[in-house]
């Protein structure tokens, strides 16, 4: 079916589909403002900025009122880990490590704690997830693996890490 928009009603607001009075386009307006809030900010009550920035103690603070370490802080599902990681945080690292988050925890694209600290290219915070028990996911068409994002961004030390680490087990 064609939309078509009479000039005469634009004053009310309405389009006309098939020759009845469709919704305001206010509506439209107003549905697009929640749905980018939502999209950039996030559903979680939880705020990531204490973790890519590196502020330890704030973090710490977050978690210790209850804060759930495991909680999503986008719609994305990026966890609290992830940020940490790719911001080559290892301090901020170790306080969730020890506040217990899900050292494999992976996003909606299935990006992890191992990928982002790989994209980093800090072979210390690599390390530390090794030692946690973080183990690298499979590729897939869309998701490389930690190795490969490693590789592509020319980190040769976390390139060298992930490759002689025998820790590192793909999850099937």
């Amino acid at each position: 079916m064609v939309q078509r928009i009479v000039k005469g009603d634009r004053s009310r607001g309405h389009a006309l589909i098939g020759g009845r009075p469709g919704p305001p386009f206010a509506l439209y307006g107003s549905l697009l403002t929640v749905y980018c809030v939502l999209f950039t900010v996030g559903c979680a009550y939880q705020s990531p900025w204490a973790a890519v920035d590196g502020d330890t103690p704030a973090l710490v603070a977050q978690l210790d009122a209850r804060v759930d370490v495991n909680t999503p802080t986008s719609l994305l599902g990026t966890r609290l880990l992830i940020l940490a990681a790719a911001h080559g945080h290892t301090d901020t690292v170790q306080a969730l490590l020890e506040k217990k988050t899900d050292v494999n925890v992976a996003d909606v694209t299935g990006w992890t704690p191992l990928h982002a600290a790989a994209y980093g290219g800090k072979p210390e915070i690599i390390q530390l997830l090794l030692d946690h028990g973080a183990t690298a996911p499979p590729s897939t068409w869309y998701t490389p693996t930690p190795l490969e994002v490693a590789e592509m961004l020319g980190h040769q030390d976390a390139v060298d890490l992930l490759k002689k680490t025998s820790s590192i087990k793909t999850t099937r």
